[in-house]
């Protein structure tokens, strides 16, 4: 029995790596997710917990880190200047007839790996229902209690900013709207998504599953993640 299982997120879908252990370094997980983003280990950025932070040191075990059997992880791929520049100069030159070969054949791979699918996770049907389900894109558990540090954040990011977030976005005056959303019968709704995509510099798809409906926010900001 492997003893840890770790859940891999990113924009190519979701990786299960089930062959390390507690005493694994950080820098052995990014070699699997490297490969399997087909990039390198140094341009691999693993994120953990919530609010997700870095996990920087390399060296470091994944049990001294935290990291238990189950936890999920999110990952992204930091592409170097360098990187971008010779994407460019090569767009520019003819591919030769196996170069193309190659090409098409990793295109269709990628396709089919990339078709991703779409899950519904029950949460509680309670007032929070809203910040329980993005808590649970990000950190890939039920969690009820994020609930409170999200109308946190959503309040204090809304008080520092009283001209964006004035009485006619809030339908009340910006401290009263603050105040209300702190309690935990208040209901989260577009306002609050969109206070929560920029913090979190991550696109939030809202699927409406009656309607058949996409309701996307941060959708213009080029985030590099997005989650549903």
């Amino acid at each position: 029995m492997p003893e840890l299982i770790v859940k891999i997120k990113s924009k190519n879908g979701q990786l299960v790596v089930d062959s390390l252990s507690g005493e694994s370094s950080i820098m052995q997980l990014k070699q699997h997710v490297a490969t399997w983003m087909n990039t390198l280990s140094d341009n691999i950025s693993l994120m953990m917990g919530y609010p997700p932070k870095a996990l920087d040191d390399d060296t470091k075990t994944l049990s001294a880190v935290g990291i238990k059997s189950g936890e999920t992880l999110i990952a992204q791929e930091r592409v170097s200047p360098a990187a971008v520049g010779g994407m460019q100069l090569g767009s520019s030159s003819v591919p030769s007839k196996d170069d193309s070969s190659r090409s098409s054949k990793h295109h269709i791979q990628s396709e089919s790996f990339n078709g991703g699918l779409l899950m519904r996770q029950v949460v509680p049907a309670d007032n929070s229902c809203l910040f329980t389900s993005f808590g649970f894109v990000l950190n890939g558990k039920v969690d009820t209690s994020c609930g409170s540090h999200m109308r946190k954040i959503i309040a204090e990011s809304v008080a520092a900013d009283p001209e964006l977030y004035n009485e006619a976005i809030l339908g009340k005056p910006n401290k009263e709207y603050c105040d209300w959303i702190r309690k935990s019968d208040s209901w989260g709704g577009a306002i609050e998504l969109s206070v929560l995509t920029h913090f979190y510099a991550i696109e939030i798809d809202v699927v409406d599953t009656i309607n058949a409906v996409i309701n996307r926010f941060g959708e213009d900001m080029s985030y590099p993640f997005r989650c549903s």
